[in-house]
Protein backbone atom coordinates (compact mmCIF):
# COMPACT_ATOMS: atom_id res chain seq x y z
CA UNK A 1 0.00 0.00 0.00
CA UNK A 2 2.78 2.32 0.66
CA UNK A 3 4.95 1.40 -2.16
CA UNK A 4 1.30 2.01 -4.32
CA UNK A 5 0.76 5.28 -2.04
CA UNK A 6 4.79 6.88 -3.15
CA UNK A 7 4.14 5.56 -6.83
CA UNK A 8 1.03 7.47 -6.92
CA UNK A 9 2.46 10.45 -5.14
CA UNK A 10 6.04 10.50 -7.70
CA UNK A 11 3.57 10.61 -10.67
CA UNK A 12 1.59 13.27 -9.73
CA UNK A 13 4.63 15.38 -8.55
CA UNK A 14 6.40 14.63 -12.21
CA UNK A 15 3.07 15.43 -13.93
CA UNK A 16 3.07 19.03 -12.28
CA UNK A 17 6.47 19.36 -13.02
CA UNK A 18 6.32 18.83 -16.64
CA UNK A 19 3.15 21.59 -16.62
CA UNK A 20 5.44 23.76 -15.15
CA UNK A 21 8.35 22.81 -17.03
CA UNK A 22 6.36 23.01 -20.53
CA UNK A 23 4.74 26.55 -19.16
CA UNK A 24 8.45 27.83 -18.95
CA UNK A 25 9.17 27.37 -22.37
CA UNK A 26 9.85 29.66 -24.52
CA UNK A 27 7.71 30.04 -27.95
CA UNK A 28 10.85 32.07 -29.64
CA UNK A 29 13.46 30.51 -31.74
CA UNK A 30 16.91 31.37 -31.61
CA UNK A 31 16.06 34.16 -29.19
CA UNK A 32 19.58 35.88 -28.76
CA UNK A 33 20.29 35.13 -32.50
CA UNK A 34 23.25 32.53 -32.00
CA UNK A 35 22.20 30.28 -34.99
CA UNK A 36 23.37 31.30 -37.82
CA UNK A 37 23.38 29.68 -41.45
CA UNK A 38 26.44 31.24 -41.97
CA UNK A 39 28.91 33.72 -40.63
CA UNK A 40 30.83 36.10 -41.86
CA UNK A 41 32.79 37.14 -39.12
CA UNK A 42 32.52 40.47 -39.32
CA UNK A 43 31.68 43.23 -36.31
CA UNK A 44 28.61 43.52 -38.45
CA UNK A 45 26.79 41.32 -40.60
CA UNK A 46 23.31 41.67 -42.60
CA UNK A 47 20.88 39.92 -40.30
CA UNK A 48 19.09 37.40 -43.72
CA UNK A 49 21.82 35.15 -41.80
CA UNK A 50 20.51 34.86 -38.81
CA UNK A 51 18.43 31.37 -38.30
CA UNK A 52 14.83 31.24 -37.90
CA UNK A 53 14.50 34.84 -38.29
CA UNK A 54 13.61 36.87 -41.42
CA UNK A 55 13.87 40.71 -42.09
CA UNK A 56 9.98 42.41 -42.57
CA UNK A 57 11.27 46.22 -42.99
CA UNK A 58 14.54 47.41 -44.02
CA UNK A 59 18.03 46.28 -43.32
CA UNK A 60 18.39 44.95 -39.76
CA UNK A 61 22.06 43.97 -38.89
CA UNK A 62 23.26 42.06 -36.12
CA UNK A 63 26.47 42.54 -33.98
CA UNK A 64 28.92 39.71 -34.01
CA UNK A 65 30.98 40.01 -30.40
CA UNK A 66 33.07 37.13 -31.10
CA UNK A 67 34.51 38.52 -34.62
CA UNK A 68 38.49 38.87 -33.95
CA UNK A 69 39.17 42.07 -35.73
CA UNK A 70 36.79 44.64 -33.22
CA UNK A 71 36.54 42.31 -30.09
CA UNK A 72 34.10 43.80 -27.36
CA UNK A 73 33.15 46.24 -26.30
CA UNK A 74 34.29 48.67 -28.65
CA UNK A 75 33.04 47.60 -32.27
CA UNK A 76 34.03 49.76 -35.09
CA UNK A 77 33.32 50.11 -38.96
CA UNK A 78 33.54 53.29 -41.01
CA UNK A 79 29.93 54.42 -39.71
CA UNK A 80 29.23 53.42 -36.23
CA UNK A 81 31.02 52.82 -32.80
CA UNK A 82 29.45 50.73 -30.49
CA UNK A 83 30.08 50.10 -26.88
CA UNK A 84 28.14 47.18 -25.94
CA UNK A 85 28.26 43.58 -24.87
CA UNK A 86 25.73 41.09 -25.68
CA UNK A 87 23.13 40.41 -22.90
CA UNK A 88 24.12 36.71 -23.43
CA UNK A 89 26.23 34.72 -25.92
CA UNK A 90 28.26 36.44 -28.55
CA UNK A 91 25.16 38.18 -31.29
CA UNK A 92 22.61 41.15 -30.71
CA UNK A 93 20.00 42.69 -32.88
CA UNK A 94 21.12 46.49 -34.17
CA UNK A 95 17.56 48.29 -35.77
CA UNK A 96 17.03 51.51 -36.50
CA UNK A 97 14.08 54.11 -37.03
CA UNK A 98 14.51 56.91 -39.00
CA UNK A 99 13.17 60.77 -38.05
CA UNK A 100 15.48 62.43 -41.04
CA UNK A 101 13.87 66.27 -41.00
CA UNK A 102 17.14 67.36 -42.21
CA UNK A 103 17.07 65.22 -45.87
CA UNK A 104 13.12 65.25 -45.81
CA UNK A 105 11.83 68.74 -44.17
CA UNK A 106 8.55 68.07 -45.47
CA UNK A 107 7.68 64.71 -44.79
CA UNK A 108 8.18 62.50 -42.31
CA UNK A 109 11.16 59.41 -43.65
CA UNK A 110 9.02 56.66 -42.78
CA UNK A 111 12.05 54.26 -42.64
CA UNK A 112 11.86 51.22 -39.77
CA UNK A 113 14.30 47.76 -39.74
CA UNK A 114 11.80 45.12 -38.43
CA UNK A 115 12.83 41.45 -38.20
CA UNK A 116 10.02 38.36 -37.58
CA UNK A 117 10.22 34.60 -36.77
CA UNK A 118 7.93 32.11 -36.65
CA UNK A 119 6.20 31.10 -32.88
CA UNK A 120 7.81 27.34 -31.83
CA UNK A 121 3.82 26.91 -31.69
CA UNK A 122 1.03 29.33 -31.80
CA UNK A 123 -0.48 31.41 -29.32
CA UNK A 124 -3.54 30.11 -27.58
CA UNK A 125 -6.55 32.17 -27.38
CA UNK A 126 -7.76 33.57 -24.13
CA UNK A 127 -4.10 32.95 -22.20
CA UNK A 128 -1.63 35.11 -20.36
CA UNK A 129 1.63 35.13 -22.47
CA UNK A 130 4.72 36.87 -20.89
CA UNK A 131 6.89 38.60 -23.27
CA UNK A 132 10.10 40.22 -23.03
CA UNK A 133 13.45 41.37 -24.38
CA UNK A 134 16.38 43.32 -23.39
CA UNK A 135 17.26 46.40 -26.05
CA UNK A 136 19.71 48.89 -25.32
CA UNK A 137 19.75 52.71 -27.24
CA UNK A 138 22.52 53.02 -29.96
CA UNK A 139 22.88 57.06 -29.52
CA UNK A 140 25.66 59.30 -31.08
CA UNK A 141 25.62 63.38 -31.33
CA UNK A 142 24.17 64.23 -34.32
CA UNK A 143 23.50 60.69 -35.71
CA UNK A 144 21.42 58.94 -33.73
CA UNK A 145 18.96 60.00 -30.74
CA UNK A 146 16.72 57.98 -28.15
CA UNK A 147 13.57 57.17 -28.74
CA UNK A 148 10.68 55.00 -27.28
CA UNK A 149 7.77 52.56 -28.85
CA UNK A 150 10.34 49.24 -29.26
CA UNK A 151 7.66 46.41 -29.21
CA UNK A 152 6.34 43.14 -30.40
CA UNK A 153 3.65 42.55 -32.64
CA UNK A 154 1.91 39.67 -33.15
CA UNK A 155 0.23 38.31 -36.38
CA UNK A 156 -0.75 34.85 -38.11
CA UNK A 157 0.63 36.09 -41.46
CA UNK A 158 4.16 35.94 -42.74
CA UNK A 159 5.53 39.45 -43.51
CA UNK A 160 8.88 38.84 -45.21
CA UNK A 161 10.22 42.25 -47.15
CA UNK A 162 12.96 39.92 -49.41
CA UNK A 163 10.05 37.85 -50.50
CA UNK A 164 8.22 41.30 -51.71
CA UNK A 165 5.71 42.02 -48.88
CA UNK A 166 5.59 45.54 -48.30
CA UNK A 167 3.46 45.58 -44.98
CA UNK A 168 6.00 47.34 -42.57
CA UNK A 169 7.88 49.81 -45.41
CA UNK A 170 7.34 53.14 -45.98
CA UNK A 171 4.46 54.60 -43.86
CA UNK A 172 2.50 51.52 -44.64
CA UNK A 173 2.15 50.58 -40.52
CA UNK A 174 -0.36 49.45 -37.79
CA UNK A 175 0.43 52.02 -35.66
CA UNK A 176 -0.10 49.56 -33.06
CA UNK A 177 1.81 47.15 -31.12
CA UNK A 178 0.77 44.24 -28.58
CA UNK A 179 3.73 45.22 -26.49
CA UNK A 180 5.75 48.06 -26.65
CA UNK A 181 7.89 50.79 -24.25
CA UNK A 182 6.10 53.70 -23.91
CA UNK A 183 9.26 55.38 -22.23
CA UNK A 184 12.72 56.90 -23.60
CA UNK A 185 15.45 54.50 -23.47
CA UNK A 186 18.30 56.54 -22.93
CA UNK A 187 20.64 53.87 -21.31
CA UNK A 188 23.56 52.98 -23.67
CA UNK A 189 25.70 51.07 -21.33
CA UNK A 190 23.17 48.72 -19.66
CA UNK A 191 20.62 46.13 -20.62
CA UNK A 192 17.40 47.24 -20.22
CA UNK A 193 14.94 44.66 -19.23
CA UNK A 194 11.14 44.95 -20.80
CA UNK A 195 8.30 43.00 -19.78
CA UNK A 196 5.15 42.49 -20.06
CA UNK A 197 1.67 40.28 -19.83
CA UNK A 198 -0.07 39.86 -23.56
CA UNK A 199 -3.39 37.99 -23.61
CA UNK A 200 -3.81 35.97 -26.66
CA UNK A 201 -6.54 37.51 -28.78
CA UNK A 202 -5.89 35.28 -31.46
CA UNK A 203 -4.01 32.00 -32.65
CA UNK A 204 -1.16 34.24 -33.67
CA UNK A 205 1.97 32.30 -35.38
CA UNK A 206 4.64 34.97 -36.00
CA UNK A 207 6.60 37.55 -34.02
CA UNK A 208 7.57 40.77 -35.13
CA UNK A 209 10.17 42.91 -33.14
CA UNK A 210 10.40 46.99 -33.85
CA UNK A 211 8.73 50.32 -34.13
CA UNK A 212 5.54 49.91 -35.57
CA UNK A 213 4.43 53.72 -34.90
CA UNK A 214 5.25 56.56 -37.86
CA UNK A 215 7.27 59.47 -36.78
CA UNK A 216 4.72 61.90 -35.79
CA UNK A 217 3.68 59.20 -32.94
CA UNK A 218 6.82 58.00 -31.84
CA UNK A 219 8.72 60.42 -29.17
CA UNK A 220 12.25 61.24 -29.89
CA UNK A 221 15.00 63.13 -27.97
CA UNK A 222 15.69 65.27 -30.77
CA UNK A 223 14.35 65.56 -34.73
CA UNK A 224 17.37 67.16 -36.13
CA UNK A 225 19.16 63.72 -36.28
CA UNK A 226 19.12 61.03 -39.14
CA UNK A 227 17.32 58.75 -37.12
CA UNK A 228 17.54 56.38 -34.00
CA UNK A 229 18.83 53.22 -33.23
CA UNK A 230 18.69 50.52 -31.01
CA UNK A 231 19.85 46.85 -29.94
CA UNK A 232 17.93 43.98 -29.30
CA UNK A 233 18.90 40.56 -27.30
CA UNK A 234 17.09 37.40 -25.73
CA UNK A 235 13.50 37.62 -27.00
CA UNK A 236 11.09 35.64 -25.12
CA UNK A 237 7.62 34.89 -24.96
CA UNK A 238 6.13 32.47 -22.48
CA UNK A 239 3.43 31.18 -21.65
CA UNK A 240 1.88 31.85 -17.96
CA UNK A 241 -0.96 29.87 -16.75
CA UNK A 242 -1.51 31.09 -13.35
CA UNK A 243 -1.87 34.55 -14.80
CA UNK A 244 -4.54 33.57 -17.17
CA UNK A 245 -6.80 32.46 -14.49
CA UNK A 246 -6.99 35.84 -12.56
CA UNK A 247 -6.84 37.94 -15.68
CA UNK A 248 -9.86 36.77 -18.21
CA UNK A 249 -12.17 36.23 -14.94
CA UNK A 250 -11.95 39.66 -14.33
CA UNK A 251 -12.02 40.86 -17.70
CA UNK A 252 -15.39 38.71 -18.60
CA UNK A 253 -17.09 39.82 -15.83
CA UNK A 254 -16.65 43.77 -16.86
CA UNK A 255 -17.43 43.20 -20.61
CA UNK A 256 -20.06 42.22 -22.60
CA UNK A 257 -20.57 41.84 -26.25
CA UNK A 258 -23.28 40.61 -28.40
CA UNK A 259 -24.35 39.20 -30.76
CA UNK A 260 -21.02 36.99 -31.71
CA UNK A 261 -20.96 36.74 -34.61
CA UNK A 262 -22.03 39.86 -35.83
CA UNK A 263 -24.02 40.89 -39.10
CA UNK A 264 -24.78 44.58 -38.66
CA UNK A 265 -25.06 46.16 -35.28
CA UNK A 266 -22.26 45.46 -32.30
CA UNK A 267 -23.67 45.90 -28.95
CA UNK A 268 -21.62 46.15 -25.80
CA UNK A 269 -22.19 46.18 -21.90
CA UNK A 270 -19.75 46.61 -19.41
CA UNK A 271 -19.65 47.41 -15.51
CA UNK A 272 -17.36 50.84 -16.43
CA UNK A 273 -18.01 53.97 -18.48
CA UNK A 274 -16.73 53.03 -22.15
CA UNK A 275 -14.76 56.07 -23.43
CA UNK A 276 -14.13 54.69 -27.29
CA UNK A 277 -14.23 51.08 -28.82
CA UNK A 278 -10.97 50.53 -30.89
CA UNK A 279 -11.00 47.35 -33.74
CA UNK A 280 -8.11 45.96 -34.99
CA UNK A 281 -7.62 43.10 -37.84
CA UNK A 282 -6.16 40.08 -36.55
CA UNK A 283 -3.09 41.64 -38.72
CA UNK A 284 -2.99 44.10 -35.96
CA UNK A 285 -4.12 47.00 -38.07
CA UNK A 286 -6.78 49.24 -36.85
CA UNK A 287 -9.98 49.34 -38.78
CA UNK A 288 -11.69 51.86 -37.08
CA UNK A 289 -12.94 53.71 -33.61
CA UNK A 290 -16.03 53.66 -31.91
CA UNK A 291 -17.40 56.03 -29.81
CA UNK A 292 -18.71 55.10 -26.32
CA UNK A 293 -19.90 58.51 -25.30
CA UNK A 294 -19.17 58.07 -21.65
CA UNK A 295 -22.40 55.16 -20.95
CA UNK A 296 -21.98 51.43 -20.04
CA UNK A 297 -23.85 50.24 -22.78
CA UNK A 298 -23.99 51.42 -26.68
CA UNK A 299 -24.52 50.07 -30.30
CA UNK A 300 -22.46 50.66 -33.10
CA UNK A 301 -23.07 49.64 -36.74
CA UNK A 302 -20.58 47.31 -38.36
CA UNK A 303 -22.01 47.69 -41.85
CA UNK A 304 -18.53 49.26 -43.38
CA UNK A 305 -16.59 46.10 -42.45
CA UNK A 306 -15.68 43.39 -44.36
CA UNK A 307 -16.39 39.61 -43.18
CA UNK A 308 -13.78 38.56 -41.36
CA UNK A 309 -12.11 38.26 -37.24
CA UNK A 310 -11.76 41.18 -35.78
CA UNK A 311 -9.98 42.14 -31.94
CA UNK A 312 -12.43 44.51 -30.00
CA UNK A 313 -9.99 47.09 -27.85
CA UNK A 314 -12.63 48.71 -25.35
CA UNK A 315 -11.09 52.02 -23.63
CA UNK A 316 -12.70 53.01 -20.31
CA UNK A 317 -12.71 56.96 -19.41
CA UNK A 318 -10.51 55.41 -16.20
CA UNK A 319 -7.55 54.70 -18.81
CA UNK A 320 -8.01 50.86 -18.56
CA UNK A 321 -8.48 48.47 -21.40
CA UNK A 322 -10.27 45.71 -22.52
CA UNK A 323 -10.17 43.12 -24.97
CA UNK A 324 -12.77 41.04 -26.74
CA UNK A 325 -12.89 38.78 -29.99
CA UNK A 326 -15.61 38.96 -32.57
CA UNK A 327 -16.69 37.00 -35.99
CA UNK A 328 -18.14 39.43 -38.44
CA UNK A 329 -20.44 37.74 -41.21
Amino acid sequence: MKTHFRFCLSLLIALLFTRAVQAQQNLVPNPSFEDTSFCSMACISNFGQVSNWFIASGTPDFVNASCSTCPPPNFLNQNFIYYQYPNSGTNYLHEMYYVDRRSFPNNDYHYREIVGCKLNSRLIVGQAYLVSFYYNAFIYPNYRTASNDQGILFSSKKHDFLAGDSTFYFGMYPHFAHVSADSINRDTMNWTHFEKYFIADSAYEYLYLGNFYDSIHTLVDSKNVVGSGNFFDDISVILDTTYHADGMEQQNERTNIYPNPVANELFVSANYAIKSIEIWSSLGFLIKVLEGYGKQACSNKLDDIPPGHYILKINSLDNQFYFKQIIKI
